[in-house]
């Protein structure tokens, strides 16, 4: 770890009373170590209490918890250890956690160097398909929980479809969300026939984890998972919030009334860029955005956009231009489109 690292860390905690646990850098400590497990990034992010927090967020090499928060919890959950059919153990804790009342960060100043001795492909694919399993059973842990049951299938589904979506442009099998399901069923199946009666009666009560909402905005980090179809990254903590979409991203809003006439989105671009505002239908509305912001733009609703079904409305940001902040396969190799705060119908 860095000479500095128990000062940063206890800095970190002193700095603010409401963090319970942070997480920092992990980086390379051998050079020739392939280069996976690794948390490179230098900007700062927090969680918020009783939001879904992704696998990858925090890193197990570099974790630090208030000793309270990690009794009050439990401690951390053996089951999901390293070495176990479901290694998961350091999102599963952070993510106790945040459903416990807590918050969270990770904080690049808090930096540790770590030596996994992985050097080949071959070892270090080994390594990604125990990640699949493990963030299975993370999913159905946090799925078989009342409270957190709605966040976390939100969540899984839209991952499923992303990689369902890319699979099918790649002619390939959804790998990792197939492995994923089947460890989640084997977690699930675990806990016993009698905890998945609930889940099964929630299950078909919400149209099998569908979008079911009634709202005519969407505010990144503010419940935001009901609503948010394919094409999304995780949220990032600028602030304010925001959603990087993909090159084409879907949202769920209630289906407008009378009195809307537009919908209006609040966003910033990482590079110009134009699109589109796909409605019911198939009818649509041309955007574009300068670099920067936060801007704001307008595009009127079809008539169509009135009569949608079981009271959704579906809307597609397509984006002609997006961009890959890394250079030459380094760095954030993601492509991005724009980094949306909040759509709502007006």
């Amino acid at each position: 770890m860095s000479p500095d690292y128990v000062d940063s860390v206890l800095q970190l905690f002193e700095n603010d009373p409401a963090i319970g646990f942070v997480s920092g850098r992990v980086l390379p400590f051998d050079p020739l170590d392939y280069h996976i497990t690794f948390q490179e990034s230098p900007q700062r992010r927090e969680f918020r209490p009783r939001v879904f927090i992704a696998g990858g967020a925090v890193a197990g090499a570099n974790m630090a918890f208030r000793r309270t928060l990690l009794e009050r919890i439990g401690g951390f959950d053996e089951r999901l250890g390293a070495g176990t059919p479901f290694p998961c153990v350091d999102i599963d804790a952070a993510a106790a956690a945040l459903w416990s009342g807590a918050s969270g960060a990770y904080d690049p100043r808090a930096v540790v160097y770590h030596h996994h001795g992985r050097r080949t492909e071959r070892e270090a694919q080994a390594l990604r398909r125990s990640y699949d399993a493990g963030r299975g059973a993370y999913y159905a842990k946090y799925i078989l929980r009342e409270d957190s049951r709605p966040e976390y299938l939100a969540a899984w589904r839209r991952s499923i479809e992303d990689e369902c979506v890319e699979a099918r442009r790649r002619g390939r099998l959804p790998r990792q969300s197939l492995r994923e399901i089947a460890s989640g069923v084997r977690w699930a199946l675990g806990q016993g026939v009698r905890n998945l009666l609930p889940l099964v009666r929630w299950l078909y009560a919400h149209q099998w984890g569908r979008p079911k909402v009634g709202r005519d905005a969407v505010t990144m980090g503010d419940g935001d998972n009901l609503q948010l179809g394919a094409g999304w990254y995780e949220c990032e903590e600028w602030p304010p919030c925001i959603r990087w979409s993909r090159p084409e991203a879907v949202v769920f809003l209630q289906t407008p009334t009378k009195a809307h006439t537009s919908l209006t989105i609040r966003a910033f671009g990482g590079a110009a860029t134009s699109g589109k505002v796909v409605f019911p239908g198939g009818w649509s509305a041309p955007f574009a955005m300068e670099a920067g912001g936060p801007w704001e733009f307008s595009v009127p609703l079809p008539a169509a956009a009135h009569h949608g079904g079981k009271g959704l409305m579906e809307v597609r940001l397509v984006v002609d231009h997006p961009f890959v902040p890394g250079k030459d396969g380094q760095g954030d190799t993601r492509e991005l489109g724009i980094a949306v705060e909040r759509l709502w119908l007006q």
